[in-house]
């Protein structure tokens, strides 16, 4: 059986304590509890697919979802391409990548060997980007993400 079968069978299944609560008498506290536990199935559902629909959109321009990219920024990402296209996305994206999160996650960086003497580059490619100089934060940004997780 296929997970999202297991989704839809479990979906089911509350439908129908929920439907039988109405004949039975049941105590509205298991009611809201049955309410509150489809609710969170079907979250929880939407949740696992969001890294993927990230991925398919922003893959190609250099963004991959990692536990680095917050949920809520997914789907910020998400929501503004679709309604205002991929700069208005990206550029939510980047918002992120600020000088308190350079400050943050160096410093992790730099306990990791391969990255011992690269804090210079990253600084630099960061500054250029601010600067408008030339788009390179995608790669910094991906590369301390990767290793910053080792």
């Amino acid at each position: 059986m296929k997970a999202s079968d297991k989704f839809e069978d479990s979906l089911q299944a509350l439908d129908f304590l929920a439907y039988l609560s109405n004949y039975l008498s049941l105590d509205n506290e298991f009611v809201q509890t049955i309410n509150d536990f489809r609710a969170s199935v079907i979250d929880y559902k939407e949740l696992k697919a969001l890294p993927y629909e990230f991925n398919k959109i922003f893959a190609e321009y250099g963004w991959v979802a990692t536990d680095e990219i917050p949920i809520p920024l997914m789907e910020d990402a998400i929501d503004i391409y679709k309604n205002n296209g991929l700069e208005a996305a990206e550029k939510s994206i980047t918002d992120k990548f600020n000088d308190e999160y350079l400050e943050t996650k160096l410093p992790r960086m730099n306990a990791i060997f391969i990255f011992k003497g690269r804090e210079r580059l990253i600084r630099l490619a960061y500054e250029d980007h601010k600067n408008n100089r030339y788009p390179c934060i995608r790669t910094c940004c991906s590369i301390s993400n990767r290793w910053s997780n080792v």
